[in-house]
């Protein structure tokens, strides 16, 4: 899961590395969903994921979701195990260490 907001800085520098770190597993399990955690219109959200180029499913209004999960910034990354356990977390896009815990569990 990578909670975001629009022109957040981290995330939108994050966006080009998730694409890649995804389009490379996928093929693995890799599953990776956005959440979104303004209360923007959903067509603002819809033409700021097409020029940000983000290519994966990506939940609108996921202020709540957030508060569940704990986020307190953005963005903020959980790897979860296909039994549902929460595996990793990063406040900030450390790809080195994410990509190694995406590899001990695939």
């Amino acid at each position: 899961l990578e909670f975001w907001f629009p022109h957040c800085k981290g995330c939108v520098l994050a966006t080009p590395e998730i694409n890649k770190i995804q389009e490379k597993y996928k093929t693995k399990g890799l599953m990776v969903l956005g959440i979104e955690i303004t209360e923007k219109p959903e067509s603002v959200l819809i033409d700021y994921i097409q020029e940000q180029k983000i290519e994966y499913p990506t939940l609108y209004n996921g202020k709540e979701t957030a508060k569940k999960y704990g986020v307190y910034a953005a963005p903020t990354f959980f790897l979860i195990d296909k039994k549902g356990k929460v595996i990793y977390t990063s406040v900030g896009l450390d790809k080195k260490q994410m990509i190694k815990e995406i590899e001990n569990i695939i």
